[in-house]
């Protein structure tokens, strides 16, 4: 049962967040951003966007610049040469290395545009390929559905809390009692739907961290807003 409404979810998240075939996918060749390896890649919606808005309902919103948001997801960098890849845990994927082309496809909106993407790195960027390499022995586990830490599953902020640790052995990303309202007060439209998808009820204040948490630390600076794919 639990392997349906996985399945469900992640149909639905893609109906919401990808282009249309017919559309032609982003692509990140010949960028003129500097990414780097261990870089992290925010991604953000309005708090008003669902899954089931419309094409024209997206475009309307994402044109409100100044409009409050939500950081839904985390992903790693890796490049290699001219080669920029993603390490990350969806739905989708599970814990996986793909190319950057290919994340951008997964997440072009309905309307051929992009979220709101934020590139940030840490002040202090030298561990950068180690904590890649951490996040390269998570490949092939299953996305954490339960935002449980421990187990042999990962969500998008586990995974960079797992990998974001030093030579010395100190986690960079501390664990905090979940917040899915960052500090709202209640649950935005997009995160009550897939609770709701889910028939459960959020595992608001568990041990954990969500991209927010992450994307909020002092030591982390912005290197580009990645409005086009182009």
């Amino acid at each position: 049962m639990r392997q349906i409404i996985v399945l469900i979810v992640a149909v639905l998240m893609l109906v919401a967040c990808k282009s249309p075939v017919s559309n032609t996918p982003a692509t990140s060749e010949n960028s003129n951003i500097p990414y780097q390896s261990g870089d992290l890649l925010f991604v953000s919606l309005p708090l008003n966007f669902g899954l089931s808005l419309s094409p024209d309902s997206v475009s309307l919103i994402m044109s409100q610049i100044d409009a409050p948001t939500q950081c839904i997801h985390v992903a790693i960098i890796e490049r290699e040469g001219d080669s920029v890849f993603i390490i990350d845990a969806t739905i989708k994927h599970g814990v996986a290395r793909y190319p950057l082309d290919e994340f951008l496809a997964d997440f072009t909106l309905s309307n051929g545009g992009l979220p709101i993407l934020q590139l940030m790195r840490l002040a202090d960027s030298s561990n950068g390929s180690l904590y890649v390499a951490n996040a390269k022995k998570y490949i092939g586990q299953p996305y954490d559905v339960d935002f449980t830490l421990g187990n042999d599953a990962q969500y998008c902020s586990e995974l960079v809390r797992n990998a974001y640790v030093t030579p010395s052995g100190d986690t960079l990303f501390p664990t905090l009692p979940i917040d899915f309202t960052e500090g709202h007060g209640t649950l935005s439209r997009y995160w009550n739907d897939i609770f709701s998808l889910l028939k459960c009820d959020s595992p608001q204040g568990k041990p954990g961290l969500l991209p927010i948490d992450i994307k909020n630390d002092s030591r982390l600076h912005t290197v580009s807003m990645i409005t086009s794919a182009e």
